[in-house]
């Protein structure tokens, strides 16, 4: 099974355009950072973390680490130490992990239900939008998904053995998920909703049920502690009952468009079941606490409500679709005269109702970054290996991270984001503000780094960045220093590459360039003297 859900996962892939375009978003800087760990595993070791943390990030200003724990982009390391650092690379990664999940669904449903229901989960999984969109770019979600996926099956076997050793590896792998992305903290919820559904009430009277709360706040609590600032900073809501509302409102329509009407019904047809008749089986019982502790954790933390945050979700979901698909068979296969056939035909008609959900994946389509980066590479000047980048937001991410991946000399390029030298404001520009009242100012804010290199593109929406306007009208007023030397990307809106003249002839100066991007948080302040 593993070979066809892997050539699923990466047709999947292809067809989405995965391998063409190039990341944007988050993805961006999730790879920034495990490139980051590479770098310093393979060339950095002996200098200080933090040290060479600020020279890379002055080169590539998108490490987003405080902002997301570390424990993936280790993972991200590894794999790139083994496989490739190319951006192709780490989607194979992505493709991997979403088929190692899809795997254990697999595994889980075949010895309840049968090998074809058990296809079905796992090819449902695999198919779900969520799941596509998160497989076809370089996400946290599903690593969080499987790892809480793991974790469960770990605690499983402490609700069988109750062991101190199963508790202490439920601990270790909670540990691993939540120093992932943050909402691997709903695993803190799943010992209580076990107790719940159980009612073995006597084990919090076990001391080596509270075994993993000591291990987690060792290997992932001081992490948090330290970085909520950092974390909070990106929460588009606030904590109260008006988020519960409005996420348990808006939740519920993803999950509804994430996996079909019919996955759903038979999923809760399928939890009730084992709420009501199945509480002596630890494997049910977890995954049951498993999917009500994702549930209730994302009607509580305030981060943001977006589909991929219940990719945690969707492994026990289709699990219990599974589940509930085998028992409405079973009690209607009482009165058939043929139940193989009317199995068939409820798996048919199930797999049917989920084909409008996995068509409405993304579509990744080239934007002509990557190929910018390529032209980037062979035009700017050696002595002056800089570039400034002014381009809507999707853009920044594009170029550093495609940049980053072709730099064979790594880090070697200055890559300048216009938001930070020319604007910025709030968490992420948030807050967006422009930097310089006049075009004049920025003409000089880009003279004074000696940028020689520019990648621009235009920004005809209505809240567009102000500095893309400034620096469209500054090449317009001075033509002569302004030299177009390339263009990419689509025709009606290529992404274009323009040389600096007077600029290409003066020589980088890399302390200037920590100074404008090295991350704030990590400068060293000055003491205020003393006013005695």
């Amino acid at each position: 099974m593993a070979l066809p859900l892997t050539g699923l996962v990466l047709l999947l892939q292809y067809l989405a355009n995965a391998y063409s375009g190039s990341f944007a978003d988050d993805d961006a800087s999730h790879y920034i950072n495990g490139l980051l760990i590479h770098d310093y595993l393979l060339r950095g070791l002996g200098r200080s973390p933090i040290a060479y943390l600020i020279w890379f990030h002055s080169h590539y200003p998108l490490v987003g680490i405080g902002h997301w724990a570390p424990g993936y982009y280790l993972v991200e390391a590894l794999w790139m130490l083994l496989v490739s650092t190319s951006l192709h690379g780490t989607l194979v990664l992505s493709a991997l992990v979403t088929v190692t999940a899809a795997l254990l669904v697999y595994v889980l449903l075949r010895s309840r239900v049968g090998r074809i229901i058990a296809v079905l989960g796992a090819t449902g999984f695999v198919v779900s939008p969520i799941i596509q969109n998160g497989s076809m770019e370089l996400m946290l979600d599903i690593p969080v998904a499987l790892t809480c996926l793991l974790a469960t099956l770990v605690y499983a076997r402490y609700l069988r053995a109750g062991t101190a050793g199963s508790a202490l590896l439920f601990g270790l792998v909670a540990s691993a998920a939540i120093m992932i992305k943050g909402n691997g903290a709903a695993l803190a919820l799943v010992p209580p909703f076990a107790v719940l559904i159980t009612g073995r009430w006597n084990l919090f009277r076990r001391r080596n049920f509270w075994l993993p709360v000591p291990v987690v706040l060792v290997l992932a609590g001081a992490w948090y502690a330290i970085t909520y600032g950092q974390v909070a900073a990106g929460f588009r809501y606030a904590w109260g009952i008006h988020y519960m509302l409005v996420a348990l409102r808006a939740n519920s329509v993803l999950l509804y468009y994430g996996v079909g009407p019919l996955v759903l019904i038979f999923a809760a047809l399928g939890l009730v079941d084992v709420l009501r008749h199945h509480r002596a089986d630890p494997t049910l019982v977890a995954l049951a606490a498993l999917l009500l502790s994702v549930w209730v954790f994302q009607m509580i933390a305030p981060a943001a409500i977006q589909d991929r945050y219940l990719a945690p979700l969707l492994a026990p979901v289709f699990f219990f679709a599974g589940c509930g698909l085998f028992l409405v068979s079973q009690r209607l296969a009482r009165q058939a005269r043929s139940p193989a056939i009317l199995r068939s035909v409820l798996v048919a008609i199930t797999a049917l109702s989920m084909v409008p959900a996995a068509l409405s994946a993304n579509y990744l389509p080239d934007n002509g970054y990557f190929a910018a980066a390529r032209l980037v590479r062979r035009l700017v000047p050696a002595k002056n290996p800089v570039v400034l980048v002014v381009t809507p937001p999707p853009g920044e991410g594009a170029m550093i991270s495609a940049l980053a991946s072709m730099d064979p000399a790594r880090p070697s390029l200055f890559v300048v984001r216009g938001s930070r030298l020319l604007g910025g404001g709030g968490y992420n520009n948030s807050q967006y503000v422009p930097r310089f009242a006049h075009v004049s100012q920025v003409m000089a804010a880009i003279d004074h780094y000696g940028i020689p290199l520019l990648v621009f593109r235009d920004d005809s929406w209505v809240h567009a960045w102000e500095h893309i306007r400034q620096v469209k009208e500054a090449a317009l007023r001075e033509g002569t220093r302004w030299q177009v030397v390339a263009r990419t990307g689509p025709a009606a809106d290529p992404v274009i590459i323009m040389r600096l003249l007077e600029n290409d002839q003066r020589t980088v100066d890399p302390r200037a360039l920590v100074r404008l991007s090295g991350p704030k948080a990590l400068r060293p302040q000055r003491r205020r003297r003393s006013g005695r």
